[in-house]
C-alpha cells in the first residue's frame, strides 16, 4: 500500500505502515485512556522518516484508509468519540508531526556545520555610518542581531519593539558591549496600522538614513485572533504589519541607495515552516484562513514573507531584499505558542529541547545577510542557514503567487489610506 505524501518541495513524509497499525492499536484497546493514547502516539511517531516520493496521496487520507482496512468496528467507534483534538491528530494533522521531524533531521545535516563559518566577531564589516532598524530587537534572536551588530560600531540601532521595559532593558546591556553605538527604542505594534504609522514618523525624525531594515519580529502559532484592522494575526503581523513597514520606509530606503558607496538591505525574516502552508500557497480569504490550525496558519505567513521578498526585489533592484530561515531557535516565540493545540505541544515539550538552538546562533543568517559582502548575496533570494541559498517549498518558485500577493497586500494598504 502506497503511504507517502508530497509536502512542499521536501523529500516525501512518510508514515510507515507498522507507525499506523501503532495509532490503530492505541485506538484499539479500550483500557487506554486519552492521556495514555496520546503517550503511545509519541512513541508512533517516532517511526516517522523521510523517503524518496512515491505518491502525492495526501497523507490523513491514507491513514483514514489503513484505518478503514486494519481497525476493527470496536476501535473505528472509539476513534469517533476521542476529544476532536486527538482525533484531529489522528485524521487530518498526522502530516504536521511527521514534517516537523523531517525537518528537524534535515537542518541537522546542514545547519550545524555551515554555522561554523561563520563569526560574528570576524564576519562582519565595520558598520560606520550605517542606520539600522530591527524589528522586535528586544528579546531573542533580534536582541543578539542589536548585540552582534552594534558590536560593529555602526551609527544608530533602532530597536522596534511593543515592549517598551524589555526594549529598554536589552539595550542596557547592549550599551556595556557597544558602548559607541546609539541604540534607539520606538514602538512599534504591527498588529496595528496606526502603531507601524506613527513609528515610522518616529524614525524619520530621527534618522535621515536607513540603511539595513531586519524584520525579525513575529509570532508563531498563537491562539486564534485578528489584527486590529481585521486580518488573521499570525499573517497580519508576520506579513502585513511588515509590508507596511518596508512601503511606508521605502522612501528613506531608496534615498539612502542613492547614496554614495550605500549598500541598502531589506532581510525579511521568514521560517522553513513556509513549507507548511496550506496546499493553495495563499488563501486571501480571511475567514477562511482563521479556519486553519495554528501551525498552518504560521507556514502561511512565512510563505509570504518569501514571496513579498520576491516582490520587493523585482520592484527595488537598487535595494538588496533577502528572506532567511533563523534554524531552530528556541525564542519567546515558543513561549507564547499554542500550547492547547497538541500538535504544538509535542512539538515544543518532547521535539524542540532535542533539536534547538540558542537564540545566539539562530541570529548568524540575517547577520550574514546583514553583513556579507553585497557579491556574495543575491537580491530576491531565500538563504537557510548560514548564507546557504535554497529554492524553498514549490510555492516560492510560483511567480504568478508573488504578483498576486503583491497586488493584494497593495490593494489592503489603498482601503486604509496607505
Amino acid at each position: 500500500m502506497e503511504n507517502s505524501a508530497i509536502f512542499g518541495n521536501w523529500d516525501t513524509v512518510t508514515v510507515h505502515p507498522c507507525g499506523a497499525r501503532g495509532i490503530l492499536e492505541i485506538v484499539d484497546d479500550p483500557k487506554l485512556d486519552t492521556h495514555h493514547a496520546k503517550q503511545g502516539l509519541v512513541g508512533t511517531f517516532e517511526r516517522i522518516e523521510s523517503s524518496p516520493p512515491s505518491s502525492t496521496q495526501q497523507l490523513w487520507t491514507v491513514t483514514a484508509k489503513m484505518a478503514n482496512e486494519e481497525a476493527s468496528p470496536g476501535a473505528l467507534a472509539r476513534l469517533s468519540r476521542l476529544p476532536t483534538e486527538l482525533r484531529e491528530l489522528l485524521i487530518l494533522h498526522t502530516l504536521v508531526p511527521a514534517t516537523l521531524v523531517s525537518i528537524f533531521w534535515r537542518l541537522l545535516s546542514f545547519t550545524i556545520p555551515l554555522q561554523q563559518n561563520f563569526r560574528p566577531e570576524t564576519s562582519i564589516p565595520a558598520l560606520t555610518d550605517k542606520v539600522i532598524l530591527v524589528t522586535g530587537g528586544n528579546a531573542g534572536i533580534g536582541k543578539e542581531t542589536v548585540l552582534e551588530l552594534a558590536k560593529h560600531k555602526p551609527s544608530k540601532i533602532i530597536i522596534a519593539a511593543r515592549n517598551e521595559t524589555t526594549a529598554n532593558e536589552a539595550i542596557r546591556l547592549i550599551e556595556t558591549a557597544a558602548p559607541e553605538t546609539q541604540l534607539i527604542f520606538i514602538p512599534l505594534d504591527l498588529m496595528s496600522f496606526e502603531s507601524i504609522r506613527e513609528a515610522v514618523g518616529r524614525f524619520t525624525a530621527k534618522c535621515s538614513r536607513l540603511d539595513i531594515l531586519i524584520n525579525n519580529a513575529g509570532i508563531m502559532a498563537t491562539p486564534s485572533a485578528k489584527t486590529k484592522e481585521g486580518y488573521e494575526a499570525q499573517f497580519g503581523t508576520n506579513h502585513v504589519g511588515h509590508a507596511l513597514l518596508a512601503k511606508l520606509l521605502l522612501p528613506t530606503l531608496i534615498k539612502t541607495a542613492g547614496l554614495p558607496g550605500s549598500d541598502v538591505r531589506i532581510i525579511n525574516v521568514s521560517s522553513i515552516a513556509q513549507g507548511m502552508a496550506p496546499p493553495g500557497g495563499i488563501i486571501f480569504d480571511t475567514e477562511k484562513l482563521c479556519q486553519l490550525n495554528s501551525l498552518r496558519q504560521y507556514g502561511h505567513s512565512k510563505l509570504a514573507n518569501v514571496l513579498f521578498t520576491k516582490g520587493l526585489a523585482k520592484r527595488y533592484p537598487q535595494i538588496t531584499s533577502v528572506a532567511v530561515h533563523p534554524g531552530l531557535i528556541l525564542t519567546d516565540l515558543y513561549v507564547a505558542a499554542d500550547k492547547s493545540n497538541f500538535v504544538v505541544k509535542l512539538a515544543m515539550n518532547y521535539i524542540a529541547p532535542l533539536f534547538f538552538q540558542l537564540p545566539r546562533e539562530g541570529a548568524y543568517n540575517q547577520l550574514w545577510a546583514a553583513a556579507a559582502p553585497k557579491e556574495q548575496v543575491a537580491n530576491g533570494a531565500y538563504y537557510l542557514p548560514v548564507g546557504k541559498i535554497a529554492d524553498g517549498s514549490r510555492h516560492v518558485q510560483d511567480e504568478n503567487l508573488v504578483e498576486r500577493l503583491w497586488d493584494w497586500t497593495e490593494e489592503q494598504f489603498s482601503k486604509h489610506g496607505y
